[in-house]
């Protein structure tokens, strides 16, 4: 028994073997078709990108880069043209085309990390990386000019950008009339172009609805409808039968008058009824120029600022600018008149008060009218004089005397009245029920002395008789 024990062993022993060696040479060769299998797997791929693999929603699998590249740019391109993204306001919309951003894909980039897959690592990691990363997206990497987007969005604000327009007042049959105002409209061009730039920036298209801000204008109706008190008032008179100088009044008043000077603003008398030509209606007429009057085209238009002065004077606001004549004038006191002359004299005031100032102004008769209308926020207790006190004089120069061929011999003609020089200065007096309270200096005049001009005549009434009724 124990003999054939011993004799079982080593055959069992040499079994196994036996089939070690078969297990053995079967994964060798296993092994071997499967290293073969996979090289030829791998080397399938050497020069193109794997299968399976997308960019974006384009296939690249079996290509080579440059083949991938070219059906890319191609693809993209086709994408890009007909690719948009819209812009609204209201009933206005704007459609605004990816090629005209300036952007660009970075194909070499995207093909790297494609083409990477399967061919970097030992035989083995590429293997595995073809068969394992199937159907593997890929995204292009974008980039564009953000600049060029602000630039277009900045060109479509000014189609919507619209500034607010104060409400409009006027004066007709001594009744006022007012416009609405209108809001201003001003594109927020940096939270517009954030919606656009996040959208290229995910290469969407959408639909963008443009955000705008609305601008208050400073003056509404409601502020405007305030505007209703007298607040200065003058009126001033003037020779009908001086027709040119009529004229000259009534342009200037109908350019004055409807002006409405706003709180804290400048006024300027010049810029309002200058240019003074005859395109603008005015016609020559007596003015004073150094001291003698002259034919001046717009004479006369003095008397208007003279007539705002007072009015301003009375409603008490800020004098800025203020000249008085070199002569003084009919139809003011001294002190109190204003003259102008092209860009070197003006009258100036500031609106210094809560609301707005509209000025009336116009010719009725033989007077010329200005009226200031504001907003009296308290009736005032005080009343308002002004009193104008000569404070020094000057005695006029010698006469001056002229010889008048067209005046009979013998005869003489005052042409120009002798007049002495005047330091006036002007006050403003404030009355509480009748009695002065304050007594203030409004400026100082100086206006020149003048001599007496005296025509002295030469023409000779001679009378020729001939011989023959000499005889």
């Amino acid at each position: 028994m124990d003999g054939d024990n011993l004799n079982i062993r080593p055959r069992k022993l040499v079994l196994f073997l036996k089939v070690l060696i078969v297990i053995l040479l079967a994964i060798g060769v296993l092994v071997i078709g499967a290293y073969f299998y996979i090289r030829k797997v791998v080397c399938s791929y050497k020069d193109t990108i794997c299968q399976g693999i997308w960019i974006e929603n384009i296939s690249v699998g079996g290509l080579t880069k440059e083949e991938a590249k070219e059906k890319l740019i191609k693809e993209v391109q086709k994408n890009e043209y007909n690719k948009k993204i819209v812009l609204f306001y209201e009933d206005k919309k704007w459609i605004l085309p990816y090629n005209k951003w300036d952007g660009n894909y970075d194909y070499d980039e995207i093909l790297h990390k494609a083409f990477s897959i399967g061919h970097t690592g030992s035989l083995i990691e590429r293997y595995k990386d073809i068969r394992f990363n199937k159907n593997r997206l890929l995204f292009l990497s974008y980039t564009f000019d953000e600049e060029t987007v602000y630039n277009q969005i900045e060109a479509l604000a000014k189609e919507i950008n619209k500034e607010p327009r104060n409400a409009i007042l006027k004066r007709q049959n001594d009744r006022f009339q007012i416009e609405n105002e209108v809001l201003g409209i001003e594109m927020d061009v940096e939270s517009t172009a954030k919606k656009v730039i996040r959208l290229i920036s995910e290469k969407r298209e959408g639909v963008v609805e443009v955000i705008v801000n609305k601008t208050d204008p400073i003056y509404t109706k409601e502020i405007l409808s305030k505007v209703k008190d007298l607040v200065g008032s003058f009126s001033t008179e003037f020779d009908l039968n001086n027709t040119e100088r009529v004229n000259n009044l009534t342009v200037a008043a109908q350019k004055l008058n409807g002006q409405v000077i706003n709180v804290d603003e400048v006024f300027s008398l010049n810029k309002v009824i200058s240019p003074f030509t005859v395109e603008e209606g005015y016609t020559e007429a007596p003015a004073i120029v150094n001291g003698e009057l002259v034919p001046d085209i717009g004479g006369g238009v003095c008397q208007i600022a003279s007539t705002l002065y007072n009015a301003v004077l009375f409603a008490d606001l800020e004098i800025l600018e203020r000249t008085n004549h070199s002569l003084p004038v009919s139809y003011v006191e001294l002190g109190r008149d204003a003259t102008i002359a092209g860009d070197q004299i003006d009258f100036k005031f500031k609106n210094t008060t809560s609301f707005p100032i509209y000025i009336e102004s116009y010719v009725r008769g033989n007077k010329v009218y200005v009226n200031l209308y504001g907003c009296k926020e308290e009736e005032s207790p005080y009343t308002i004089e002004f009193e104008s006190v000569v404070v020094e004089t000057t005695p006029p120069p010698e006469d001056k005397i002229v010889y008048d061929s067209t005046l009979e011999k013998g005869k003489e003609m005052v042409t120009v009245k002798p007049s002495e020089g005047k330091k006036v200065e002007l006050y403003k007096k404030i009355y509480d029920n009748g009695q002065l309270i304050s007594k203030t200096l409004v400026n100082t005049s100086y206006y020149r002395p003048r001599g007496a001009e005296i025509h002295i005549g030469t023409w000779e009434n001679k009378v020729f008789i001939s011989e023959s009724e000499e005889l």
